[in-house]
C-alpha cells in the first residue's frame, strides 16, 4: 500500500517518508493509538484523531482488496486484462473505481440491450458505432428484418438500445460523469408535504453544493431519511450530454449522429444519472459527516464527563398507576428496584420505600421525571437535598428515553423489570449516559450532543468510542481490570489472547505479558503502555512509559541524578533537561511527562510477595539512581535498603558533597533517601552507594550537638 503514501501525504499535509511510515505500521497491524502514544516521531507530530483517519482510509483501501482480485479473475478469464487496466484496479481507492471497471462486464441478460444482442443486431451496433462517411443506416436495418423486427425503424432501437448499454459500461464515461456531477451538480429538494414549510427556502430552487454548509447538508440527509423530503442531485442535461458526446462521437458528419446522441441521451437519463446522484450524495454526506465530527468528537467525552455521577443514583418514576424506585452505581450498574401501587392510601408506604432505599444506598443523586411535581413533594416529606446531602434532579423521559425503555436492548438485559421500572431506569440511564451503557444500548438512544442525528448512528459510535478511548486509555489499566476495559474494544486483541491476558493478575512486569500464549510483537506493542502493574518490584510498571522506552527513561535518570520514584513523583523536572535530539525533547513535554505522572496513583502500592521481590545482585545497574530506606546507622556509615537480596552501604565519606561528622547529620532511620550504586561485589554480597554528586537531591547536612555546644558556647561569652 505504499502508493498510497503520496496521498496521504497531500490529505493530511504531512511528509511523504511519515506517510509511507503510517502505511507499512498500518500494515504490520500497529494500532493507531500505539502510533499516536509511542512512536516518537508520528506522536510528536500528528494527533491521534489524524492518525484513526489515515487509518480508516487504509482499512477502506484495504476493505477492496477482495473484490479487486474478483475482478482481475474475472477480466482475465473474458481475457480483458491488459496491464494498464491491472494498474488502475491495484491503485483503486474507491468503490465506483472499481464499479465503473466492473460495469462493462455486469449487464443483465434480460435487459434490452442484450435482448437485442441474442437477436443478433451486435453487428449493426459496431457497424453504427464505426461513424462511417457513407453509412447506411437504413440499408444495413433492413437486412435485419424478418421474424424479430418488422422494419428497419425497430432494427435501430435495437441497435440504439445495444450502444446505450455500451455507453453505460464505459468506464472513462463514467468517471467523467461523475466529475461533473462532483463538481458542477446541482441540488433540488422536494418536500413531501407541501404545508411542511421547514423546508420552504430550499423549495423549488437550484443549489450548489457550495451554497449550503455541511450541517445543512446533513439535515436534509437526516429529513430525506425521515421521508420528509426527497433530495435529488443533478446535472445540467446540455451540459453532461455534450461531455458525452464529446467522448463518444468522433465524427458529427456521418449519418449515425443523430442516433448516438439519442443512445447517449437514454445512457444518461436511464443509467449513468441514478448512479452518479449515489455516489455524489454519498460523497457530500461523507464530506459533510467527516467535518462535523472533526467539530463534536472532542466534545463527546466532555459531554459524559459532565453527565457522570462518582456516587449511586436513585431513580423514582411516576408512571400511569404505578411508582418504580431503581438504583444505580457510577457505572449505570443496576442494585436494586420495585415498584408500588399509586393511590392516596399508599403514600405512607411509599414514603418508607423510599426511607429505605435512600438508607440502604445514600444515593448522590435523586432523579425525577421533569414534570413529577407529586413526586418532588413526597421525596421531600421523607429526606432534604440540603440536609442528606444529594442532588434532587428533574430529568425529561424525552423521545430518546421512552426508545430506550422500549429497546431490545432493554428487554433482553432487563427481562425481568416490568415496565415501569424500566422507564424509571431508562430515565436514570438517559441522565447518567455513561459511556459503557451508551455503546452497548446504541447511542442514538441517548441526548450526546445537539447535532448528533444529523451524523450515521455507526460513524456516531465509532467518534464516541474513539473519544472515551484516548480518555480511559491515558488513564491507565491496571492488569486486573482488563476485563471490564476499553482497551479490546478499541485494540484488536484474539478473543483467546485476551483470555489468557485476563489470567495475568499476578504479572510482575509488563514484559511478562509477552508470554501469554498468542501475543505477538505487534500485540504486545499495541497493548503494554496502557497496561499497568500496580504491585511491580519495577515502578515504570507501574506508569504508562511503555517497555520499549525504559531504557531511555532510565538513561534520563541517570542524567539528572534521580531515581526512578523521583522522577514519577516530580515529573516535570524533565522540562528542564537538555536534550540533543529535538524529538525526544517534544515527546517528553507532550506524552513522557503525563505518562510518569499516572505512575504517582501506584506509588505507595506494595509489591507482591514472592521468591522474586527482591533484586538479585547481578540485576542492579551500577552508576543507576535509585530509592531506598535507611536501616542503620553506625559511626562508619549508612545502611539502606534498596529492595536488593542484602542492604547496601553508604560510607561516611560518601554521604554528602561536603565534610560529614556524623552520619545523623544527614540521616534518620526510615529516612527514604536517592543513592547512586556505586560498586556490586556478588561474591561478597556487597553493594557500594553514595549520596554525592546528586545535584538537586543532595542531602541537607545538620549540625551536630556537639557543633550546636560549640556555637552556643560562643555566643554565651561575647
Amino acid at each position: 500500500m505504499q502508493h498510497l503514501s503520496k496521498h496521504i501525504a497531500d490529505t493530511w499535509n504531512i511528509s511523504e517518508a511519515l506517510g509511507k511510515k503510517v502505511i507499512s505500521f498500518f500494515e504490520q497491524g500497529y494500532s493507531a493509538y500505539y502510533l499516536s502514544d509511542y512512536d516518537l516521531q508520528i506522536a510528536t507530530e500528528l494527533e491521534t484523531a489524524q492518525v484513526c483517519e489515515m487509518f480508516d482510509f487504509l482499512a477502506s483501501v484495504a476493505a477492496l482488496n477482495p473484490k479487486k482480485k474478483r475482478l482481475i479473475n474475472s477480466l482475465t478469464k473474458s481475457d480483458s486484462l491488459t496491464s494498464e487496466l491491472e494498474d488502475r484496479i491495484t491503485l483503486a481507492t474507491e468503490n465506483y473505481e472499481l464499479e465503473d471497471i466492473a460495469a462493462g462486464t455486469k449487464v443483465s441478460a434480460r435487459s434490452k440491450g442484450q435482448q437485442a444482442i441474442k437477436k443478433g443486431l451486435g453487428p449493426l451496433a459496431d457497424l453504427i458505432q464505426e461513424q462511417a462517411d457513407d453509412l447506411d443506416m437504413e440499408g444495413e436495418a433492413e437486412k435485419y428484418v424478418g421474424d424479430n423486427y418488422k422494419s428497419a425503424e425497430d432494427a435501430l432501437a435495437g441497435a440504439k438500445d445495444i450502444l446505450a448499454e455500451r455507453f453505460a459500461g464505459d468506464d472513462t464515461a463514467r468517471a467523467m460523469a461523475r466529475e461533473i456531477g462532483m463538481d458542477n451538480g446541482v441540488l433540488e429538494v422536494i418536500p413531501k408535504s407541501k404545508k411542511d414549510r421547514q423546508f420552504a427556502n430550499y423549495a423549488g430552487k437550484l443549489l450548489e453544493p457550495a451554497d449550503l454548509s455541511g450541517e445543512e447538508l446533513l439535515l436534509l440527509f437526516h429529513a430525506e431519511e425521515q421521508k420528509q423530503i426527497r433530495f435529488k442531485v443533478g446535472v445540467q442535461l446540455f451540459q453532461i450530454t455534450e461531455l458525452l458526446k464529446e467522448h463518444f462521437i468522433e465524427n458529427p458528419d456521418s449519418p449515425a449522429f443523430f442516433l448516438l446522441s439519442d443512445a447517449i441521451d437514454e445512457c444518461w437519463l436511464k443509467s449513468l444519472q441514478p448512479v452518479i446522484e449515489k455516489d455524489v450524495k454519498s460523497k457530500l454526506r461523507e464530506t459533510a459527516e467527516h467535518a462535523l465530527l472533526r467539530e463534536i468528537g472532542p466534545e463527546l467525552a466532555a459531554t459524559l464527563e459532565d453527565s457522570s455521577s462518582d456516587g449511586t443514583s436513585l431513580v423514582v418514576g411516576f408512571f400511569d398507576a404505578s411508582v418504580a424506585m431503581v438504583t444505580l452505581d457510577s457505572a449505570g450498574r443496576l442494585l436494586g428496584a420495585a415498584t408500588l401501587r399509586r393511590s392516596a392510601k399508599d403514600e405512607t408506604n411509599l414514603q418508607n420505600r423510599i426511607r429505605q432505599f435512600f438508607t440502604r444506598h445514600r444515593p448522590a443523586n435523586v432523579i425525577i421525571p421533569e414534570d413529577a411535581e407529586e413526586a418532588e413533594a413526597i421525596i421531600r416529606k421523607v429526606v432534604d437535598p440540603e440536609r442528606d446531602g444529594f442532588r434532587l434532579i428533574h430529568e425529561k423521559l424525552d423521545k430518546r428515553a421512552q426508545a430506550l425503555a422500549n429497546s431490545e436492548w432493554m428487554k433482553e438485559r432487563f427481562a425481568d423489570l416490568d415496565t415501569t421500572m424500566q422507564k424509571t431506569l431508562a430515565l436514570g440511564l438517559s441522565f447518567l449516559r455513561t459511556p459503557t451503557v451508551v455503546l452497548q444500548a446504541g447511542v442514538q438512544l441517548f441526548p450526546l450532543h445537539p447535532k448528533q442525528d444529523m451524523i450515521a448512528p455507526e460513524r456516531m459510535t465509532q467518534a464516541l468510542l474513539r473519544a472515551v478511548a484516548v480518555k480511559e486509555l491515558h488513564k491507565g489499566i491496571p492488569i486486573a481490570d482488563l476485563s471490564e476495559s476499553i482497551l479490546p474494544k478499541v485494540i484488536e486483541i484474539p478473543e483467546k489472547v485476551f483470555g489468557e491476558l485476563q489470567k495475568q493478575t499476578t504479572a510482575r512486569s509488563k514484559e511478562e505479558l509477552r508470554k501469554v500464549k498468542g501475543m505477538t510483537d505487534e500485540l504486545f506493542s499495541n497493548i503494554a503502555g496502557y497496561i499497568v502493574i500496580p504491585a511491580s518490584d519495577s515502578l515504570l510498571d507501574r506508569t504508562l512509559v511503555h517497555p520499549l522506552h525504559f531504557a531511555w527513561v532510565r538513561d534520563l535518570c541517570m542524567k539528572l541524578n534521580v531515581s526512578e520514584e523521583s522522577l514519577i513523583s516530580d515529573p516535570e523536572g524533565l522540562r528542564g533537561c537538555e536534550c540533543e535530539d529535538f524529538t525526544e525533547k517534544l515527546y517528553t513535554e507532550k506524552h513522557l511527562i503525563a505518562q510518569l505522572r499516572v505512575g504517582q496513583r501506584f506509588l505507595s502500592t506494595q509489591s507482591l510477595p514472592g521468591a522474586k521481590r527482591r533484586l538479585k545482585l547481578s540485576d542492579i545497574t551500577e552508576s543507576s539512581v535509585v530509592t531506598g530506606r535507611v536501616t542503620n546507622i553506625t559511626q562508619f556509615g549508612v545502611f539502606v535498603d534498596i529492595n536488593a537480596v542484602c542492604d547496601g552501604l553508604i560510607h561516611i565519606s560518601q554521604l554528602a558533597d561536603t565534610y560529614v561528622e556524623s552520619p545523623d547529620q544527614v540521616v534518620s532511620v526510615g529516612d527514604r533517601v536517592n543513592v547512586r550504586v556505586v560498586s556490586v561485589d556478588v561474591k561478597k554480597r556487597r553493594i557500594s552507594l553514595s549520596m554525592k554528586n546528586l545535584g538537586t537531591l543532595a542531602p541537607k547536612i545538620k549540625p551536630t550537638q556537639g557543633q550546636l555546644s560549640t556555637l552556643a558556647d560562643h555566643f554565651k561569652n561575647r
